[in-house]
């Protein structure tokens, strides 16, 4: 009798502006796992229709992301990663960043690869406390953050979570649909990626599990 065939696993990342993303995505770059990066995307479709590098003002770049998602749908981006990760032999992918309803109602359908293998999902959702993320923004070394005041941090907080289609980025909404939440307190986070990680492996299929690291 064969080995029994493991089920390859996707996992989804969201999470508040400046709550540690960027963090917990290197680190499980560095432990070899392969990191799915929406950026990526949008800047090989953006070089591709208009000819030029993705532009570094935040607010251009997000018009262009909100245009492909209405054109394409709002899975647009994260469907083209689960497709690369489809044709490759890795067991799990971690896929970068999940912003609005449309591309939760879109992973909560996906039970197979587009090759027909079945594939488990979760979506991760991480958060740390509001005056922690300012702190981070201030400090934040970014092309796509030119200017770090308070005021721009509470302006992408309000455009972040205000999104009442299924494309636009509503973060809030996500978070409320998440099978994990884990908290970032006071920049932890990194040193507790491989625990968090065992963590949704061992409870694929728990729902609203939320973990303080």
């Amino acid at each position: 009798m064969g080995k029994k065939k493991t089920t390859r696993k996707v996992i989804f990342i969201s999470g508040e502006n400046n709550c540690g993303k960027t963090t917990i995505l290197k680190a499980y770059g560095t432990m070899g796992y392969p990191i799915y990066s929406a950026r990526e995307i949008i800047a090989s479709r953006h070089s591709v229709i208009n000819k030029k590098a993705i532009p570094v003002d935040r607010a251009e770049y997000k018009a262009f992301c909100l245009e492909q998602k209405q054109h394409h749908g709002a899975h647009t981006f994260i469907h083209e990663m689960v497709e690369k990760f489809s044709r490759t032999n890795e067991q799990v992918a971690i896929i970068e960043s999940v912003r609005s309803p449309g591309e939760v109602a879109w992973i909560k359908t996906l039970t197979h690869l587009p090759n027909g293998e079945q594939v488990d999902v979760a979506l991760v959702h991480i958060t740390a406390d509001e005056m922690q993320r300012l702190e981070w923004f201030m400090r934040r070394d970014d092309a796509l953050t030119s200017e770090l005041t308070p005021e721009k941090f509470y302006e992408q907080e309000k455009i972040s979570n205000s999104g009442d289609e299924p494309w636009a980025e509503n973060i809030s909404l996500v978070a409320s649909e998440a099978d994990f939440v884990v908290e970032n307190v006071k920049g932890r986070l990194g040193n507790s990626v491989d625990e968090i990680l065992d963590f949704i492996m061992r409870f694929p299929k728990m729902k609203k599990v939320e973990q303080t690291f």
